[in-house]
């Protein structure tokens, strides 16, 4: 074929790509995508690698009384109140954070693009690489959450059942910890959201809501959220034998993202995402606060989860969490309070979960606990390519030489990256499996 038809070809898979991730997403969609707009602006120049984002964080301020704002003589100023809006940094790496496929296109396949519009060739691919961007989006937000309960249904079959009153508990969690009311949604996997849809069908008003669920299998909204179903969110697995870890000695202070642990823990492995709560020596769960009220909550432990996998050897090791879960005391400058008191040596940490068990991983949350954004490339100096970009979303195709035959590779490219940036603003949903 002709480079024209071959730019032609390339126009109409970058469309086609563009259309099947743009359509096919639906969890990324109902996340704080921030940064889109920032692709709009007219000195954006493509991708680089090392390229540092910035996702800006829900901001916390202070509220005084009274009309006057006090004078503090020991520092000669002014007592105002705190305004705090932090971000959250991210290096997008084109080892981690790109996703791409290739392809050798017959001439007959080329002259089918380009006659009929015919994708069957490629539509597997771009559903492939829609699954694959989803997923790593997850990867890099759900497992990043604290915030956890268990269903309370019972073990058996193609899994345990989740039941309403579990949906109201997670609920429950997201308000006690001041995460907004609107626009929350929930995502379960199929066979949850099939038990829960047949035992809530009935309770369903107005009539056209019940016959929904019914006909389609779907929820819809229920407990202060708009249902999905998704299976790319995985699964929950913690170490078998575990028991507590004692924290050790460290420099414990505001804004802390590690645990160092001196001794108690099962040796292994444990995985990012893996939850853990603290507390006392004798076991008095350390509580959440929170964030707008500044109530301790009670009966609500603080729950933080592994943001990269953690190897415990000899008993010891260090536990991290992700930067927005870090604790702050009551003593901490501005809104940040987020837990009871910071841990100290002598205090335990537990594993949330059990450790015979595995979960299936459904997840409540408000759009700004995570935020998510596909980067746009620029086409190649010197190759025939096509980028198409609507959205937020934006995908690439480039075709050329393969170096050292006379074949012409066609290359799909998108670069995608997510981030936790409020972790009071979501709620994940553990259902037992067996």
């Amino acid at each position: 074929m002709s480079a024209l038809d071959t730019a032609v070809a390339n126009a109409l898979l970058s469309k086609e790509l563009l259309r099947v991730i743009h359509n096919a997403t639906g969890l990324t969609k109902k996340m704080n995508r921030q940064l889109d707009a920032e692709w709009n602006k007219a000195n954006w120049n493509g991708f680089k690698n090392g390229l540092t984002l910035n996702f800006v964080r829900p901001a916390q301020a202070t509220v005084s009384t009274g009309k006057n704002i006090p004078f503090n003589s020991s520092t000669g100023g002014w007592t105002t109140g705190a305004w705090v809006e932090k971000t959250i940094p991210v290096t997008v790496s084109e080892t981690l954070d790109w996703l791409r496929s290739d392809y050798t296109f017959s001439t007959l396949q080329l002259q089918q693009i380009v006659s009929n519009m015919d994708m069957r060739v490629v539509k597997p691919t771009f559903l492939k690489m829609w699954s694959e961007f989803e997923k790593k989006i997850l990867s890099e937000t759900f497992p990043m959450t604290g915030n956890s309960i268990v269903a309370t249904g019972t073990v058996g079959g193609a899994g345990g059942s989740l039941t309403r009153a579990d949906l109201y508990k997670a609920q429950a969690v997201l308000t006690s910890a001041g995460a907004p009311t609107e626009d929350r949604v929930c995502y379960l996997d199929s066979f949850a959201n099939a038990g829960l849809s047949d035992n809530n069908s009935v309770l369903f008003n107005p009539s056209s809501q019940i016959s929904k669920v019914y006909e389609n299998g779907e929820i819809g909204t229920f407990a202060g959220a708009d249902f999905g179903v998704s299976e790319l969110m995985g699964t929950y697995d913690v170490l078998p034998g575990v028991t507590d870890g004692v924290i050790g000695a460290g420099t414990y202070t505001d804004g802390m993202t590690s645990i160092n642990i001196a001794s108690g823990m099962a040796n292994g492995v444990y995985k990012k995402g893996t939850v853990f709560t603290i507390t006392s020596a004798g076991a008095v769960p350390i509580k959440k606060v929170n964030l707008e009220t500044k109530a301790i909550q009670a009966g609500q432990p603080y729950q933080f989860a592994l943001s990269e996998d953690c190897t415990i050897a000899g008993g010891t090791g260090v536990l991290k969490f992700n930067v927005a879960t870090e604790l702050y005391s009551s003593t901490a400058p501005g809104a940040q309070w987020n837990i009871e008191r910071l841990p100290i040596a002598g205090d335990l940490v537990k594993l949330f979960g059990s450790t015979t068990l595995s979960y299936r991983i459904g997840c409540m949350w408000h759009p700004d606990a995570f935020a998510a954004t596909q980067i746009p490339l620029e086409n190649i100096l010197g190759l025939k390519g096509s980028v198409e970009s609507a959205e937020g979303f934006s995908a690439r195709v480039t075709s050329g030489p393969w170096i050292g035959t006379s074949e012409e590779v066609t290359r799909f490219d998108v670069v995608a990256r997510g981030a936790l940036i409020r972790n009071q603003n979501a709620c994940r949903i553990f259902t037992a499996i067996y």
